[in-house]
């Protein structure tokens, strides 16, 4: 049943006809095209990103019943007078406050609250602003400082107008986008366990209103090894018919016995002498950690969009890390080209990876005939994609009475469940991250398949357990030998990362009444070279693409900035374009300063822009610069994080835009460490919002980033943070008490701080 609700939308009188316990965020997107208003969790309630005042109110609209706005005043950021608007964005652009941007709109209308008192918000008035709201990107420190700034007095530095696009929800995502003619789709996943599809009943789903295709995406006897696997998609005129037609689909399944254990890639290192040096050894230190399954938790639900253009060419728009790649792997599955446009991701860390729900749309717009849209719901999207897999690392230390370090052995194997997408790069950052210079070296490392989700190296999934269980055998050493964890550390890290190291242990302070800091230092390789391509249509009109996304760490200004010094042409010469797979190289991560560079060289000796209007100029850069942080973890005295301090080192790279970087991904190696955890509920995978361990941000404690000046390129910030302070946490929670636990040390005070209850305890989320 369907009723009309009559309301005003920033101030115009509109009305939506729908059922009136619908959610109040689909009328909003769907009826009235409020874009800016974001899915996020929905319909769970809890990250806040479809946040609307009603009535001069915050509420979470992905629960609130559409009946609820009928006579009431709705606001979104449009309704905010501009100069508050304009104050906001530019605060959030100066403290790079907004990286990947999706939940940002919303705690920008929830801070215009705040502007009303006409004076600096308190830090309580901030945290009650906040609270409803949950970034993954910039682990709070960097909003809750652009808030403080946006409510002081004084001038805040004007950010371009193209760089509030992004803070007050102009920049669109998958979602967002609109085509003539749009069908819009929902799929059905298999859930639970193995099982052998035997058939489906689709006669209802066909017959349903507005329903435009139903496509089968497995056959009948064919077996599905996990949950997540999309096996129907639907077409059809609105959303809620699609997902109405959705659950009218019947599947009847046989349970069908798990995979078997299957060791899929094995890598190796070995340096010295191993087994000398341990027989010569006075220390002999061991240590086994478990690291548990875990999701990266995007706020972006996945989502893609399909369609066949004039060229009757199949395009499929995706919030793909990799746009060539994608495209690779469509074609393969479809049997036909396919380009792949690469939209801005609200989130990714290295779950971008599948090309399911893309497959999906693809053959719905093959079916129609129309472009379709195609966004699961996010519950549905943390069953679909891949995880940061399950580890087990057992390492071994020999040492000399002196402590002198003679040897580490360590075995380390990765569960990559029924698929592990890119397990040569998981392998390499698991050998490769060693921050310490080691004499002999037996390093193992194996990536299995078998029952569970699909897999794939995630931030911090190859690194931050080997480097967990290398920092605790180093705390277990100085313990042995009465010598400082500190000192430890600093005779034995690798030159490179001597200065950042001893960088980071100057600043931070000692607290005689307090346990002392626990330290760990991460050393990541740097990623694949970067592609630049700049096409150019005017004499100030250039394109430009790249292979590497901007996800929030600053791509956009380093590309700027690199063309703007190597052409001589302002920056409103260039159009960022998004990414296309007919035009780049496989996606990487990369200088991306480096790469644009040489295109506007090769630009400006070929004559300058106006001199070579039709013409494209290619700059490709080599692998970026391995990623250097260390990470100091300060526990108060009931065992709770206190503080977490993080030191990266960059080079060509935009100084706030890091710095917001490191917070944020010491906030998620906070998280792995006590929080992160895809757990089992009855039989199935836990994959609601609250159950994710997710960080909000009363619960997050104060984190420091820092950055050191490095003339060695553009280098990765995120991965090595996120190392770093996974394995100082993990010491600082183990050193507090002496028990020993494995990832997430849900167990933990520390674990209690950020807001963690295990099951059967209140409440049960953080």
């Amino acid at each position: 049943m369907s009723d009309r609700f009559d309301f005003e939308l920033d101030g115009a009188a509109v009305s939506v006809v729908a059922d009136p316990k619908s959610p109040a965020l689909a009328a909003l997107r769907d009826q009235l095209g409020v874009s800016g208003v974001k899915a996020g969790c929905s319909p769970q309630g809890l990250c806040g990103c479809c946040t609307v005042l009603v009535d001069g109110k915050p509420r979470l609209t992905c629960t609130l019943p559409v009946k609820s706005l009928a006579g009431k005043a709705v606001r979104t950021l449009a309704s905010v007078p501009d100069a508050d608007r304009r104050r906001l964005a530019d605060a959030f652009c100066t403290t790079h406050a907004a990286q990947c941007g999706y939940c940002t709109p919303a705690i920008v209308l929830s801070a215009s609250t705040l502007l009303a008192a006409g004076r600096q918000a308190t830090d309580e008035e901030i945290q009650r602003v906040l609270a409803p709201h949950t970034c993954r990107c910039t682990g709070y420190t960097s909003i809750r400082t652009a808030l403080g700034m946006a409510t002081a007095a004084g001038p805040i530095p004007t950010a371009p107008e193209a760089d509030h696009d992004i803070v007050l929800g102009r920049r669109p995502y998958v979602e967002d986008l609109e085509r003539p003619g749009l069908l819009h789709g929902a799929a059905v996943l298999a859930g639970g366990r193995p099982v052998t599809i035997d058939s489906m009943e689709l006669d209802a789903a066909e017959a349903a209103p507005g329903v435009r295709a139903v496509v089968p995406l497995v056959k009948a006897g064919e077996r599905v090894e996990h949950g997540s696997r999309l096996v129907v998609a639907i077409a059809a005129d609105t959303r809620t018919q699609a997902r109405n037609a959705a659950a009218m689909v019947t599947l009847h399944t046989t349970p069908a016995a798990p995979l078997p254990a299957t060791a899929l890639l094995r890598a190796s290192q070995q340096v010295g002498d191993v087994p000398a040096a341990f027989a010569t050894a006075v220390h002999h230190l061991s240590l086994r950690r478990s690291f548990a399954v875990a999701d990266a938790v995007p706020l972006e639900p996945e989502a893609a969009l399909a369609l066949v253009d004039g060229d009757e060419m199949l395009v499929v728009y995706s919030p793909t890390d990799d746009a060539k790649g994608l495209a690779s792997a469509l074609q393969e599955e479809l049997g036909q080209p396919v380009r792949v446009r690469q939209v801005p991701n609200g989130g990714s860390y290295g779950c971008r990876v599948s090309a399911s729900v893309e497959a999906a749309a693809a053959r719905l717009a093959l079916a129609t005939g129309q472009p379709v849209r195609l966004g699961l719901e996010h519950v549905e999207g943390t069953q679909n994609r891949p995880r940061r897999p399950a580890a087990e690392v057992e390492g071994e230390l020999a040492a000399s009475a002196t402590g002198a370090v003679l040897a580490l052995r360590l075995r380390i194997r990765f569960d990559g469940g029924s698929r592990a997408y890119d397990a040569e790069r998981l392998l390499a950052h698991a050998l490769d991250q060693l921050a310490y210079s080691v004499p002999a070296l037996d390093v193992v490392a194996e990536v299995w398949t078998g029952p569970g989700a699909p897999t794939a190296p995630l931030r911090g999934a190859g690194a931050a357990p080997v480097a967990a269980v290398v920092e605790g055998l180093l705390d277990a050493l100085a313990t042995a030998t009465d010598i400082d964890g500190a000192v430890l550390r600093g005779a034995l890290v690798r030159p490179e990362l001597q200065a950042v190291f001893a960088t980071l242990r100057a600043s931070v302070p000692k607290h005689p009444e307090l346990p002392s800091p626990r330290f760990a230092v991460a050393r990541v390789p740097g990623d694949a070279g970067a592609h630049v391509v700049l096409q150019v249509h005017g004499p100030k009109a250039v394109e430009v693409q790249c292979n590497v996304p901007e996800w929030g760490q600053g791509r956009d200004k380093s590309l700027l900035n690199a063309l703007g010094a190597s052409t001589g042409l302002p920056a409103s010469a260039f159009e960022l374009a998004w990414g296309d797979s007919s035009v780049l190289d496989a996606g990487g991560g990369g200088p991306v300063a480096a790469a644009a560079r040489l295109a506007g060289v090769a630009l400006t000796k070929a004559g300058g822009a106006a001199a070579n209007v039709g013409r494209s100029f290619v700059g490709r850069s080599g692998q970026a610069a391995p990623g250097l942080a260390a990470a100091a973890v300060q526990l108060a005295a009931d065992g709770t994080v206190l503080c977490v301090d993080v030191l990266a080192a960059i080079g060509e790279q935009d100084p706030s835009a890091a710095r917001s970087v490191a917070e944020g991904a010491a906030a998620m190696g906070l998280g792995i460490a006590l929080a992160e955890e895809v757990t089992e509920h009855e039989g199935d995978d836990e994959v609601r919002f609250r159950y994710l361990g997710t960080l909000k941000a009363k619960a997050t404690p104060r984190i420091v980033g820092s950055l050191l000046d490095d003339p060695g390129g553009e280098r990765e910030v995120a991965e090595a943070c996120t190392v770093a302070v996974t394995a100082a946490v993990q010491c600082a929670v183990t050193a507090f008490d002496g028990t020993a636990r494995d990832v997430p040390m849900k167990s933990s005070p520390a674990a209690a701080g950020v807001g963690i209850r295990l099951r059967g305890t209140s409440p049960s989320s953080p």
